[in-house]
């Protein structure tokens, strides 16, 4: 599982088109089909999609097709999400992060509540791109060729002018009306930790993804587990690890990211306060001769 958009910016399909501490803009384009790739969406995103389709699935099954000329928003969590190219063998598509604090910082009124988004699903809605919203994309790709490093000013007015047309729309508005008027669920947490502790994920994003402050979870955990959330999870990651390298001819790295250690030295370090030996070091399998 990859962590968007962090990985995202490593990838040479990405462009960034502006990024600022209120938001980040990425451009996606793929000439080869992506399919099934899961990940953790760490920040809320509009997808906007101009070339081929998206299918986005969440964590609980509900899915979405994302079509040419359509958007969607997701709010944070997980998701697979697999990218079509078109008859062209082309997917285009713009993306916006940002989180739910953006809406009290900005200069004019909107009717999104951003503790709404903290509480919500992907949407079941999807509608078609507003004009004024394509030709803001339009403008920010002419406007970045002309000023390649634009100054946190201007960004932040850019910022403010992409959400003041998501307020002004009555099509992203019914999209948030209708994220607004949903809760999310509160999760079981054993259920939820049994299935998900080996991706790379925080405590904070745990607790969160269960539908918890971190401090609720951190206590609720204790009490179900009788130890910490960090170590249980380092425990359950590295057993599994342990199988893993024992019983598979998978590497060391592939095992660490298996078990959600993006960091391999980290792993590794783990690995030997575990078992007294790094993963390369397997102990000797003494052979027993037969009479």
């Amino acid at each position: 599982m990859i962590s968007i958009p962090q990985r995202l910016l490593h990838e040479s399909f990405i462009t960034v088109l502006l990024r600022s501490p209120q938001a980040l803009f990425l451009q996606k384009e793929l000439n080869t089909s992506a399919s099934n790739r899961r990940s953790y969406i760490s920040q809320h995103v509009l997808t906007c999609v101009q070339e081929g389709e998206q299918h986005i699935r969440s964590d609980n099954g509900h899915q979405i097709i994302v079509q040419a000329g359509e958007i969607a928003v997701l709010r944070r969590g997980l998701y697979t999400v697999t990218d079509l190219v078109s008859k062209k063998n082309a997917f285009r598509a713009n993306l916006a992060f940002f989180e739910e604090d953006i809406f009290s910082s900005l200069p004019f009124t909107t009717n999104i509540s951003h503790s709404s988004l903290l509480r919500t699903g992907l949407s079941s809605k999807k509608f078609p791109t507003p004009l004024p919203l394509t030709f803001f994309w339009q403008s920010l790709t002419a406007w970045l060729h002309s000023v390649p490093n634009p100054n946190t000013t201007v960004q932040h007015i850019k910022v403010q002018e992409f959400f003041a047309l998501l307020a002004s729309s009555e099509a992203i508005s019914s999209v948030f009306s209708v994220i607004k008027s949903e809760r999310k669920a509160t999760q079981n947490i054993r259920q939820f930790m049994e299935e998900h502790y080996d991706k790379p994920l925080s405590v904070a994003d745990y607790a969160y993804l269960t539908g918890r402050s971190e401090s609720s979870f951190r206590r609720e955990f204790k009490t179900r587990f009788g130890t910490t959330p960090r170590q249980w999870i380092i425990r359950q990651r590295l057993e599994k690890a342990h199988d893993l390298l024992e019983n598979t001819p998978k590497d060391v790295t592939q095992v660490a990211l298996e078990v959600g250690y993006e960091n391999i030295s980290h792993f590794i370090s783990e690995y030997k306060k575990q078992y007294g030996h790094t993963p390369k070091q397997r102990p000797a399998i003494t052979s027993v001769q037969l009479p």
